[in-house]
């Protein structure tokens, strides 16, 4: 409970820049993330949760990813389909900033015992954090087609990439269930694997929900109904459609990888990850 505690707390200081460089917060607007009481924190934050090197240790599992993945298609016998996954993910995967991936690894290494992050366990941790890359991924291969959007950080959106057109639906699909293979290689034996796929299979849901309201209220824009356009709509939109895979996701899944099973403490921790999401969304 106290390392539960100790990790709450800088969840809140943290908050601000957890997933990256944080925007400047106005003097006299700050409050704090918990009821927990911390030491104050200063109104503007910036800088980054993790080391170049940690980036680094991160990116080095990636090809590994690929490997693993594509040694899959390998095994059933179709060569093109597996060559074409490779460039999947290679395109769309590893371009961001990663936030959501690198959370996951920091909250590990804040959770565990010394003890515990044996080099196995953290490269389990790098791969699973690449797993919510992937799922970061499809999302926006399917959100930019939906939106016809032009580019995705600085490059053509996956779908308008050599006119590979509306193949992008099934690219979203396969990079979707790569996430899959690599759990059920990696985790298969682990006493927390049923409660991982359980949070994938619950926050998908939920941000295909929250993507559904997106557009929901995207599309009474076109009839100059704005009754949907309100206060609760964004909220939702932004809890569901953000919040769940991009803050609560990442920790939650750490906390299973260090036997933290306390329904009360998840509880506590969506809470505090859920309004940290808001706060990083109302910035863009």
């Amino acid at each position: 409970m106290n390392k539960m505690l100790t990790f709450t707390r800088s969840l809140s200081r943290r908050s601000a820049f957890l997933l990256g460089e944080a925007s400047a917060v106005k003097k006299n607007h700050f409050r704090s993330m918990s009821t927990v009481r911390a030491p104050p924190v200063p109104p503007v934050i910036t800088g980054t949760a993790v080391s170049k090197d940690e980036t680094r240790d991160f990116m080095a599992v990636f090809p590994d990813v690929v490997r693993d993945l594509t040694d899959t298609g390998r095994n059933l016998d179709i060569p093109d389909v597996t060559k074409w996954l490779a460039k999947v993910l290679q395109y769309n995967v590893p371009g961001g900033k990663k936030n959501r991936g690198l959370a996951l690894v920091l909250s590990f290494k804040m959770l565990s015992s010394p003890s515990d992050q044996t080099d196995e366990n953290l490269r389990l941790s790098y791969i699973l954090g690449w797993c919510v890359e992937i799922l970061q991924a499809y999302q926006l291969v399917l959100d930019d087609i939906m939106d016809n959007a032009i580019t995705r950080r600085g490059r053509p959106c996956w779908y308008r990439h050599n006119d590979i057109g509306l193949m992008a639906v099934n690219d979203g699909i396969l990079l979707e269930q790569t996430i899959y293979q690599l759990i059920k290689k990696y985790f298969k034996d682990k006493p927390y694997y049923v409660h991982i796929l359980e949070l994938f299979y619950d926050v998908t849901m939920k941000t295909s929900m929250g993507q559904c309201l997106d557009m929901l209220t995207a599309n009474s824009f076109k009839t100059k109904k704005l009754e949907k356009y309100t206060m609760e709509n964004y909220t939702a939109i932004v809890k569901y459609k953000t919040a769940y895979y991009s803050f609560f996701l990442p920790v939650c899944l750490a906390m299973r990888m260090t036997n933290i099973n306390d329904p009360e403490i998840f509880r506590q921790a969506k809470t505090i990850l859920l309004e940290m999401g808001h706060f990083f969304q109302v910035q863009v």
